[in-house]
C-alpha cells in the first residue's frame, strides 16, 4: 500500500492538531503507539493518546484518548499502548519473566524442575 510501518501520529490522526506537534512518540502499524525514553536520567514520559481507548502494555490498564498522561518508565522499559480490541495486544501480554540458570553448562539437557528458577520483575 505504500504506507510506512513506523509513522508520525498525524499520519493516522490528521484531524487532531496535537498530533502534528508530537516528535517523541510514533505509531508502529495501525494499532501500536510507542513513546520511547530518549534522555539520560528520564524517569517518565508525557504521552498524548489520540481518540479512542488505549491499553498500556505494561499494566493492561485502559486509558481514554484525547488526553495527556505522565507515564513512568526506566531507561530499560518501553512505553507502548495498543488500541483497544487490537489482536496485536497478545504480543505484549506479560506473565512473569522467568530467568533460568543452569549450573551444568550451556550444552546440557535439563528439565525445568532441575534448574534454578528466579522470578524477575
Amino acid at each position: 500500500t505504500g504506507v510506512p510501518v513506523m509513522r508520525p501520529m498525524f499520519f493516522d490522526y490528521p484531524d487532531d492538531p496535537v498530533c502534528y506537534q508530537l516528535g517523541e512518540q510514533y505509531l508502529f502499524g495501525d494499532d501500536i503507539l510507542f513513546a520511547p525514553i530518549v534522555r539520560q536520567g528520564q524517569r517518565s514520559h508525557r504521552v498524548y493518546l489520540p481518540q479512542g481507548q488505549w491499553i498500556f502494555t505494561r499494566t493492561g490498564e485502559t486509558y481514554s484518548g484525547g488526553a495527556w498522561y505522565e507515564i513512568p518508565a526506566e531507561i530499560h522499559q518501553f512505553i507502548a499502548f495498543v488500541k483497544e480490541g487490537a489482536q496485536v495486544l497478545s504480543a505484549f501480554v506479560k506473565t512473569n519473566d522467568i530467568l533460568i540458570k543452569s549450573w551444568r553448562g550451556k550444552n546440557c539437557k535439563q528439565t525445568l524442575a532441575e534448574a534454578e528458577i528466579e522470578i524477575i520483575s
